[in-house]
């Protein structure tokens, strides 16, 4: 900018900045990084004889005739951003080797650019919110220049990771350079797990051979995941099982950091508390006094409505040998449970003697008229019929 000066002051008509190794000119503006060779090139009103400059530099140069044609030399330091200088002309220059006399100044400038590009990586699918993906990973890469703009790169411009990580992730990197050959480098961590977590069940107690139970169940599921771990195991733990029934299950699902999950299920689980049924009846009828004179034998007849009978608990025929009102034997049936019961039969009466007849008003001599004879009949069991 050039300020104003008084009549006959020197005058500054252009200030610029040009550049060799280690610049380039980007849209209009000189960038340069640390070491860049920069050349100021002023050009003042031709009765000149002293130029200043400060700022980003300082540089001091005088002539002993005026000239209009003035270049400083400097080299680009570090940091980013604009640097400006202010270029003074002047008419003449004292004793001191100081610019004196009416002068004018015009700015230049030139931007600092040591910084490389920002690289920065996109996932397709983008992991989830646990930092993992369950499928291929595809990376697109891409670089920013807040200075002299990309010169190349990035470098791969495309990556992927396609089999399963550690836990700790798989990194990938790429780099861009910007136009000055300042470097920059982005890094991205993949976490790829695609294997499913296991879920696994166990039963306790467990089932007799004919596959029940006859007390309550625990079931217990366990979820596992050796790459990103369990993030859910729904059912997981203990269930205990204390309803009867047959072919009963539980299920649970697992789903692991990487959101892949499994089901997993304990099945056929059945439980029989209830002791079957038995019941021991004679195989032939009583008289219709409702008595038997000699062995009696009892057949049984077992029942049970959930696991069945155990055929091998079944009881043989009994045999009731004894006399006497009511008489029973008794015997023991198992379901495929493992439930036991014991049993006695329907009572029976057994009769095996015959009644006795007493006889009374005879007497073993000859009579020659009627005889009246009392016969008294007795039974000491059934009584007489």
């Amino acid at each position: 900018m050039l300020s104003a000066a008084p009549a006959f002051a020197s005058s500054v008509t252009s200030a610029t900045f040009t550049g060799g190794a280690g610049t380039v000119s980007s849209g209009g503006t000189l960038y340069a990084k640390q070491g860049g060779a920069l050349t100021l090139t002023v050009v003042t009103s031709s009765d000149t004889q002293c130029v200043d400059v400060a700022g980003a530099f300082t540089a001091h140069a005088t002539s002993a005739t005026a000239k209009s044609n003035w270049t400083f030399t400097t080299t680009a330091g570090t940091g980013n951003g604009v640097q400006a200088v202010t270029a003074a002309a002047s008419p003449n220059v004292n004793a001191q080797d100081k610019c004196t006399g009416p002068s004018s100044s015009l700015q230049a400038s030139f931007t600092l650019d040591n910084t490389g590009p920002v690289v920065t990586a996109a996932l397709a699918p983008a992991a989830n919110a646990a930092g993992w993906n369950k499928a291929n990973v595809g990376i697109t890469w891409s670089a920013t220049d807040s200075g002299s703009g990309i010169g190349s790169g990035p470098t791969p411009a495309t990556d992927s990771v396609t089999s399963n990580t550690l836990t700790s992730g798989l990194a990938r990197n790429a780099t861009a350079t910007d136009k000055l050959g300042n470097s920059g480098s982005g890094s991205v961590v993949v976490k790829l797990d695609k294997t499913s977590p296991t879920i696994t069940g166990s039963a306790a107690p467990a089932a007799n051979g004919f596959g029940w139970n006859n007390s309550n169940v625990t079931v217990s599921l366990v979820c596992a995941d050796t790459l990103s771990g369990i993030k859910s195991c729904t059912g997981g733990g203990t269930v205990v099982l204390s309803t009867e029934g047959a072919n009963q299950s539980v299920s649970g699902t697992a789903v692991d950091n990487a959101d892949n999950s499994a089901n997993g299920s304990v099945t056929n689980i059945s439980i029989d508390k209830t002791a079957p049924t038995l019941t021991g009846t004679p195989t032939t009828s009583a008289n219709a006094n409702g008595w038997y004179k000699g062995n009696v034998t009892i057949g049984w007849v077992g029942a049970d409505a959930l696991s069945g009978i155990d055929p091998s608990t079944q009881p043989a025929n009994s045999t009731i040998t004894g006399e006497g009102a009511g008489l029973t034997t008794s015997a023991s049936i198992s379901d495929k449970a493992g439930n036991a019961v014991t049993r006695s039969s329907v009572p029976v009466s057994v009769d095996r003697s015959a009644p006795v007849t007493g006889v009374a008003g005879s007497s073993n001599s000859w009579t020659n008229g009627s005889v009246t004879v009392v016969l008294s009949p007795s039974d000491n069991l059934s009584g007489v019929a």
